[in-house]
C-alpha cells in the first residue's frame, strides 16, 4: 500500500469563465501529494477507489520512483516534475500509442514554454538538444485502467540515471516554474487525449515522425535478449517502429531499448 504525505484536496485546473473545462478529461481532478512512493502506484490505488478517466496524481517528490523496465527514477523535492494519469480501460490495448501521444504532449508543452526545439526518442523520451529532459512510463495491468507516468528534469538529477539526461535549467540557463508546466502540460494532454479518442491517432503519429530523432539513423536495439544494430526506417500506424537490419529484412519493434548511433 502506497504511503501518500500532505495529501492535498483534489484540485479542479484549466476552468473557463463559462464554467467547463478547457480539458474535458486530462486534469479534471488533480491529487497533489507531498511525498509518494510513486505517483504510478498512488494513481493505481485511486483509480482503485474510483477515480475517473483522466484523474492526475502529482508529487513534490517521491521515495521510489521508476522508469521503464523498473529502473529507478530519482525524484527529489523541487527538482522535477513527477505525475501520473489514470486512462480508460481501452488505455491497456494502446499503451505504445499513448506513449507517443504523450511524448508530443509534452515536446509541445516544452517548446511552448522554452523555446527550444523538442525531439522524441521511441517510444518515450524526449529530448531538448539532444539531451533527455522527460521520461513516460505506460503501465497495464491485468484488471484497471493503464497508468500513464511523466517525469520531466527541472533542475535537479531526477532521471532513470541515462549518462545523456540533463534538465530543463540547465539547458535553457533558468528555472521553469513547475505549475505553469504542469497546466500547459495537462492541457496538451488533454488535447492529445482528443484526438485518440476520435480514433486519429494518425494525426499524432504524423508529428512523433516530424520529431523523431531516430528516424532515418543507425541505431542500436535490445530487444527479447537480442542485441543488434539496424537503421530506423518508420514509425507504423500502430506505434511500432520498423526497422531495417544490415541482412536488409525489415522488422517491426513494439518494446525496445533503441539508442541512436549516428
Amino acid at each position: 500500500m502506497t504511503s501518500e504525505v500532505g495529501l492535498d484536496a483534489p484540485v479542479s485546473r484549466n476552468i473557463k469563465e463559462n464554467g467547463t473545462m478547457s480539458t474535458p478529461t486530462i486534469g479534471n481532478t488533480v491529487r497533489h501529494l507531498k511525498e509518494v512512493g510513486s505517483t504510478q502506484d498512488a494513481a493505481r490505488s485511486w483509480a482503485a477507489e474510483g477515480a475517473a478517466v483522466g484523474a492526475v496524481v502529482v508529487a513534490d517528490s517521491q521515495t521510489a520512483g521508476r522508469g521503464r523496465h523498473g529502473r529507478p527514477w530519482i525524484s527529489p523535492a523541487g527538482k522535477g516534475l513527477y505525475l501520473s494519469v489514470v486512462l480508460g480501460q481501452d488505455g491497456a490495448e494502446r499503451g505504445i500509442q499513448w506513449s507517443i501521444a504523450a511524448a508530443v504532449a509534452v515536446s509541445r508543452a516544452l517548446e511552448g514554454m522554452t523555446g527550444l526545439r523538442a525531439g522524441i526518442r521511441w517510444p518515450n523520451d524526449v529530448l531538448v538538444t539532444g539531451k533527455k529532459v522527460c521520461g513516460i512510463l505506460a503501465e497495464t495491468y491485468s484488471e484497471g485502467p493503464l497508468i500513464l507516468g511523466l517525469g520531466i528534469n527541472l533542475s535537479g538529477s531526477g532521471s532513470d540515471l541515462d549518462p545523456q539526461a540533463s534538465t530543463l535549467a540547465e539547458l535553457r540557463g533558468s528555472e521553469l516554474e513547475p505549475e505553469a508546466l504542469l497546466e500547459r502540460l495537462l492541457e496538451e494532454l488533454g488535447l492529445c487525449h482528443t484526438v485518440l479518442s476520435e480514433g486519429r491517432f494518425e494525426v499524432l503519429l504524423m508529428e512523433a515522425r516530424e520529431r523523431s530523432v531516430l528516424l532515418g539513423r543507425q541505431v542500436r536495439v535490445q530487444c527479447s535478449g537480442r542485441e543488434f544494430t539496424a537503421q530506423a526506417v518508420d514509425l507504423e500506424a500502430n506505434g511500432a517502429l520498423r526497422v531495417r537490419t544490415e541482412d536488409g529484412k525489415e522488422e517491426s519493434l513494439t518494446a525496445a531499448e533503441v539508442e541512436r548511433l549516428r
